[in-house]
């Protein structure tokens, strides 16, 4: 069984919380609450370190431009010890790639630092938890 946490929280925040929950039709408060602190773990992970063997998927979105895509090829090159795969999805004007990448926390997080550092790119992680 799951450890449990006591939350103390104003009858607003409550109320609030049971009119999203019975819109999105979770079936509990506790439902509810569990994927707020996933969704909350997510959009903060990227400031945690990052230690250890880590699986993620980095979602990159760039324009289709030549000189962006040599750009890309040149710093996945750098990490190619951890990508495992490269998903391309061509729109009118722009690219999105999907990389899903395993390794040292530390190198995942360096590639990805390093793709957020260009400009070129728009770039976000998830870590897979396993």
């Amino acid at each position: 069984m799951a450890p449990m946490i006591s939350l103390q929280i104003s009858q607003d925040l409550i109320k609030k919380l049971d009119e999203i929950q019975e819109k999105l039709e979770y079936s509990s408060r506790s439902e509810t609450l569990r994927e707020s602190v996933l969704f909350f773990i997510q959009e903060h992970q990227e400031d945690l370190p990052i230690t250890g063997h880590k699986i993620a998927v980095i979602i990159v979105v760039h324009e289709a431009r030549e000189d962006i895509l040599d750009k890309f090829s040149l710093q996945v090159e750098k990490y190619e010890n951890i990508v495992k795969s490269i998903t391309q999805y061509n729109l009118k004007k722009k690219i999105i790639k999907n990389l899903v990448v395993a390794g040292s926390g530390e190198e995942i997080g360096d590639l990805f630092h390093e793709l957020n550092s260009e400009r070129l790119f728009q770039s976000s992680i998830t870590y897979v938890i396993v």
